[in-house]
């Protein structure tokens, strides 16, 4: 008797990354939206054009993605990213700027930014420092690299950025990336990317406390 044909289920495609966007271009959210059609693993959600609109958006249930222009019209990117990073602290905010706001990037990071995007880039590193942002991922700049080099080094570097997170940073400031930083110092890539996140989190930290007792830190970073 002929054995009966096994049934083969395809395997469930994973659900696409959500991305909301805060907005006052319209232009660049439409072309945004060109280019996360091009994908099939991510998807814009939500558009807010103002702080108003921003708040009720964070009423909402958290996107895994949020991107927030620094150049809003209403002036209020930084309060935007700090009360997301608070709302929705699972969910990886990323800064969309250009060239020539370092200082506003910086700061949009001290905020709760994990990574910044930059509008002038192709189709294809949007999505890609997208789905790296997704992953764990913070890009980061030779320029803002330099400035938080700049921040850290007045203090007792030793309770603040190990001797390698230092060392990853002056790395970038001339323009290596975390794959040839990795092949340079021998450290296997994920931990050239973990060492920047840990950066950026100690840049969330208050400066009151980064100036502070270490155990504050600790205490801080634990949480």
């Amino acid at each position: 008797m002929p054995s009966t044909p096994t049934s083969l289920t395809a395997p469930a495609r994973p659900s696409p990354i959500r991305v909301a966007l805060v907005e006052d271009d319209a232009g660049f959210a439409g072309s945004l939206a060109a280019t996360l059609q091009q994908a099939d693993d991510l998807r814009l959600i939500a558009v807010a054009a103002t702080r108003n609109e921003a708040m009720v958006l964070l009423e909402q249930a958290a996107p895994d993605l949020l991107l927030v222009e620094l150049g809003l019209s209403d002036g209020a990117a930084i309060d935007v990213i700090a009360h997301a990073s608070a709302a929705w602290p699972r969910c990886a905010i990323m800064a969309c700027t250009t060239f020539g706001e370092e200082g506003d990037v910086l700061r949009a990071i001290e905020a709760g930014a994990h990574g910044y995007l930059l509008k002038d880039s192709n189709a294809a590193t949007i999505l890609c420092e997208l789905r790296n942002l997704h992953r764990g991922g913070s890009p980061i700049s030779p320029l803002i690299a330099r400035r938080i080099l700049a921040r850290f080094r007045p203090a007792p570097t030793s309770t603040v950025l190990s001797e390698r997170e230092m060392k990853t940073l002056e790395c970038i400031t001339q323009g290596y990336t975390a794959d040839e930083i990795a092949r340079r110092t021998a450290v296997p890539p994920h931990t050239v990317l973990a060492d920047i996140r840990h950066v950026y989190a100690m840049l969330k930290l208050p400066a009151r406390v980064q100036a502070g007792d270490p155990r504050q830190r600790h205490a801080l970073l634990a949480q």
